[in-house]
């Protein structure tokens, strides 16, 4: 059984993915496994994928028919034998020690380990067992045309979270607030960048939802620390996100309410069944915030040739389409950012020109800056 079990889950990633394999296989930390899942690819990324698995043993590749990214994690969840997982996904990389030097932060965090004495890998790092359940990292985002270092945190300051701290850092996993890095370019809840306690997931039943098509990897960490994951923090990046031009321009996503509707109805049942009644006024933020978001892919993104004029309609179609109680104004709104809460003024006074102009200069200058 290896120490670290590294899940790949791989789509139509063929201009990408032996980078990604390789700079797994090359990992100082050698005591891995590394489980590839290829979802259905119609390119050629199961042949490169089959070609690597022979070069390297501790390579698991495992095709299937198309199911999703979830079912993909879900399968490598079940086929991993690692004490500790570490997400991958097919078109990004890691750093060449990114494995060993998670190992060493949670082996020094650690409170010892029931079975050091075979725990040691070529590294020398002892890889302890019980704490923390889950240890976060930076990375870096790549773009076509540059490379910088990004965290999930405001303080690049290493951190060892309190239990009463997992209410935050879920809520963190949906919106940014509080300790988080406001100008991240994601939220906390992706699953990558950290090492997670593979028996801490199997103990508790964690999975990836299938039905759930947007920010799925969100709901799992949410899941993951509403049952009292310990978490530890670590700056430093081990993780290359790789942005390609459509990710940061996005694309024309005309089922993008439908798809955001998914996730708000999981999270809302998650909410019931946990009793997590703290993260009601994040499920009505993350619901604004689809809501605007929503324009920018639906309208400002258009492909079908509106009008300005037919842009601003649908704008407003949308916005009075999604409704807010005064109780769910209240409660969403610590967990808005100014914008957001601008435009909820806005809305109310049926100014949608005004916001969908607010939408396509917020996106413009995004752009810029990510370029």
């Amino acid at each position: 059984m290896s120490r670290v079990s590294v899940i790949v889950p791989v789509y139509n990633t063929g201009r990408y993915v032996e980078k990604c394999i390789r700079s797994i296989m090359s990992q100082s930390y050698r005591d891995i496994e590394i489980v590839v899942i290829n979802d259905g690819s119609t390119d050629d990324s199961g042949e490169i994928c089959e070609r690597l698995a022979a070069e390297d043993e501790r390579i698991v590749y495992i095709p299937q028919e198309n199911r999703g990214v979830s079912a993909a994690r879900n399968v490598g969840l079940e086929r991993a034998t690692g004490e500790w997982i570490c997400f991958v996904d097919g078109d990004d990389w890691l750093e060449p020690d990114a494995v060993e030097r998670m190992a060493r932060e949670v082996a020094e965090a650690g409170c010892g380990s029931t079975d050091a004495e075979d725990s040691r890998v070529e590294t020398g790092v002892e890889l302890v067992v019980g704490y923390p359940d889950i240890i976060i990292t930076d990375y870096f985002v790549d773009t076509p045309t540059r490379s910088y270092e990004e965290s999930f945190f405001a303080e690049r300051t290493a951190r060892d979270f309190e239990p009463s701290d997992n209410d935050e850092l879920a809520a963190n996993c949906m919106v940014r607030m509080g300790f988080a890095n406001m100008r991240s370019i994601t939220a906390l809840g992706v699953p990558w960048a950290r090492l997670i306690r593979a028996e801490f997931i199997r103990e508790h039943g964690v999975s990836f939802d299938i039905d759930v098509v947007k920010m799925q990897d969100a709901l799992f960490m949410t899941e993951l620390l509403g049952v009292g994951a310990r978490v530890v923090y670590r700056p430093g990046a081990t993780y290359h996100y790789r942005q390609t031009m459509d990710s940061i321009c996005g694309r024309y996503s005309p089922d993008y309410m439908d798809k955001a509707d998914r996730l708000l109805r999981a999270y809302r049942a998650y909410i019931r069944r946990s009793g997590k009644d703290s993260l009601r006024g994040v499920y009505y933020a993350r619901k604004f915030s689809f809501m605007m978001e929503g324009i920018k892919f639906i309208y400002v993104l258009d492909e079908t040739g509106l009008s300005l004029r037919e842009k601003v309609e649908g704008t407003g179609r949308l916005i009075r389409g999604v409704h807010f109680s005064r109780r769910a104004r209240t409660e969403m709104r610590p967990y808005l950012r100014f914008m957001y809460r601008v435009a909820g003024i806005l809305g109310r006074l049926h100014m949608y020109g005004t916001i969908y102009m607010m939408v396509w200069a917020y996106y413009e200058y995004k752009n810029l800056r990510r370029r």
